[in-house]
């Protein structure tokens, strides 16, 4: 009665034609097989899936191919099943691309089905050969597709290729810096201290330099990469209006440790554009006895103008900073240099600033006796 089962299978009665998929897939008729495949082209789902299932129970490798296109054409759970019973090959590279589709639900099937049917699929050279597209992913996607294809990138083994990819990518798009530095952490730890550290610097300052998000994670990770380039753009931003970017920048000086960045950080507390703490935890960082540098020494000028400011928070710092560049501050060359300007202070209507303009007046001329 095979024939008439075959001929079942290929009638307009849809309800007949369905049993009839069912009924050879049990029989499991190797001799149904084409009309079977025949049945996944025609136009009812449900006889569609039946043909499916049928194929999946006789096994016949011929059907591979088709049921691949089927769930090419409609990435339905019915055609993955039975891909997945086969555990051929051939459907790894058509299903690797559906790990890329913007559907969660269709990347996690074919995720699901690719474990099934080889769970060493991100090794295969199917895998390899999608890893073009991942790259292409990674560089122009969606933010979330853009994290899938790292993952698949990662499993693939090619670690090398994802960094290149990132590094790349960041210089390409500096509004993704936060997301690359976090995932180059994750994939490649210690990569700011490498080269590829040294080559993500132009793109970095671009960033701090912008007015983008996470600048202040760009100064931090320029202060990690410790390239002398990075210190001018981040003298520079101890100047800018963003608090977090400034204190950053300043952390960073201090890490990098190049004395030019000595007189900026010492001397930004003086118009409250850096809180004294950081200030001095960065002077530290580069240098533990930095007011006895020559940088330091070149800013002696900067604090004793400030010894009369408004703020008597900043004439404190002025004052305790200056004695430790310059224990004897009153007696140098700049101190009496600058008595016209405190005797013009002197005259100024601000009872403070007078009150502290008459006292350091009176300091420099009792050293100069």
């Amino acid at each position: 009665m095979l024939w008439w089962t075959l001929r079942q299978l290929n009638s307009n009665d849809w309800g007949a034609a369905n049993r009839a998929a069912l009924q050879l897939g049990t029989s499991k008729e190797t001799k149904a097989v084409e009309p079977l495949i025949e049945a996944l082209r025609r136009p009812y789902e449900a006889l569609r899936f039946s043909a499916a299932w049928a194929l999946g129970e006789i096994g016949d490798p011929r059907a591979v191919p088709p049921l691949i296109a089927a769930f090419q054409s409609h990435p339905a759970e019915a055609y993955a099943r039975v891909l997945a019973k086969f555990k051929d090959s051939r459907a790894i590279p058509p299903l690797f691309a559906f790990l890329l589709h913007e559907d969660s639900s269709i990347r996690d099937l074919a995720r699901k089905t690719l474990d099934e049917i080889d769970a060493e699929w991100p090794k295969s050279e199917a895998a390899k050969a999608g890893i073009p597209s991942l790259v292409t992913t990674i560089r122009d996607g969606t933010p979330d597709l853009k994290r899938v294809a790292l993952e698949l990138l990662e499993l693939t083994g090619e670690r090398s290729a994802a960094v290149d990819t990132l590094v790349a990518l960041i210089h390409s798009d500096v509004n993704c810096v936060g997301w690359v530095v976090r995932v180059l952490d994750d994939l490649a730890p210690g990569w700011r201290t490498t080269e590829r550290g040294k080559e993500l610097v132009p793109a970095l300052v671009a960033v701090i330099r912008g007015q983008g998000f996470e600048r202040d994670l760009a100064a931090a990770t320029l202060g990690d990469i410790g390239d002398p380039e990075a210190v001018p753009p981040l003298i520079d931003s101890l100047r800018d209006r963003d608090r977090d970017l400034r204190n950053a920048a300043a952390r960073a000086l201090g890490r990098i440790g190049d004395p030019r960045a000595i007189a900026p950080i010492a001397t930004a507390p003086l118009d409250a554009r850096l809180d004294p703490w950081v200030a001095s935890q960065a002077l530290n960082g580069i240098d533990p006895r930095w007011a006895a540098t020559p940088e330091a020494h070149a800013a002696i000028l900067s604090f004793i103008e400030k010894l009369t400011d408004k703020d008597g928070f900043v004439r404190e710092y002025a004052e305790s900073t200056l004695t430790a560049i310059e224990p004897v501050w009153t007696r140098s060359a700049e101190a009496r240099d600058a008595v016209p300007y405190f005797e013009q202070k002197y005259g100024y209507p601000d009872a403070e600033v007078r009150e502290a303009a008459g006292r350091v007046l009176a300091m420099i001329r009792a050293a100069a006796r």
